[in-house]
């Protein structure tokens, strides 16, 4: 039986509503990253003054500030040559909305917003597996059905992260599994942050004899790693960004 949803291959910028989760991915300076976005909350009167002014082609979003050492500062592309785009998952799948603008916003009443308009009226059906992916290379502990062994996690997504093992893989391609998400805390020793729940999609062996898996990750985790899928990029930015000033 074909999935009705599969069927569905654009939808209109104004049939997006709340209950969408929503996604900025910016490309600027040959860099790529995706922030998650939240709808604002307002009251009627903040909806028929943004109403007024732009009718119904503009998504008012919370501000987006970053995380970290420069925690509290706004996240704004309006002085930068960036290239925006909304991505959006809803019932219906995820869609992609190509070259939206992103501005400031100030009500009558003082609440700051971020507003999201697009020119075009449609958004195309988005393959999230081409999302942004950031690097961990970390060992890591993975259980299944009672097992423990260690894993390199490789990389990871707000849908999928890769593994790798030495010699011959452990895991069971056709049960899911649980792995302990950890980062380098004080002196380097592991901090837990999570448990991530994924099964295998997807292996292959390296010319090394390693065995590389690409994982699918529960639905659940979505908002979660979105959230720090976005934080680790920004860090990664701040991080070149901090090297390249040292350099110059």
């Amino acid at each position: 039986m074909t999935d009705s949803k599969n069927d569905v291959k654009t939808i209109k910028f104004t049939d997006i509503d709340r209950e969408a989760s929503l996604s900025i991915a910016a490309s600027m300076d040959q860099k790529k990253v995706e922030l998650p976005a939240v709808y604002a909350e307002l009251t009627k009167e903040e909806s028929d003054e943004l109403t007024l002014r732009y009718g119904d082609r503009v998504i008012p979003i919370e501000t987006m500030h970053s995380k970290g050492p420069d925690k509290g500062l706004l996240i704004s592309f309006e002085d930068h040559d960036a290239n925006l785009d909304l991505v959006v998952v809803c019932e219906k799948g995820v869609f992609r909305f190509e070259h939206v603008n992103l501005k400031k916003y100030t009500f009558a009443t003082g609440k700051v917003v971020q507003l999201v308009t697009c020119s075009r009226l449609e958004g195309s059906r988005y393959n999230r597996r081409r999302g942004v992916r950031v690097g961990i290379h970390r060992w890591m502990k993975l259980n299944q059905d009672g097992n423990e062994f260690t894993v390199m996690v490789r990389d990871l997504s707000y849908c999928g992260i890769g593994l790798y093992e030495n010699g011959g893989s452990k895991i069971d391609i056709t049960k899911p599994f649980i792995i302990e998400l950890t980062e380098a805390g004080e002196n380097n020793k592991d901090q837990f942050v999570t448990k991530l729940a994924g099964k295998v999609v997807n292996q292959i062996k390296d010319d090394n004899g390693g065995v590389v898996s690409g994982c699918a990750l529960s639905k659940q985790h979505e908002e979660f790693l979105q959230k720090y899928v976005a934080q680790k990029q920004l860090e990664a930015i701040r991080k070149r960004n901090t090297f390249n000033k040292r350099h110059l």
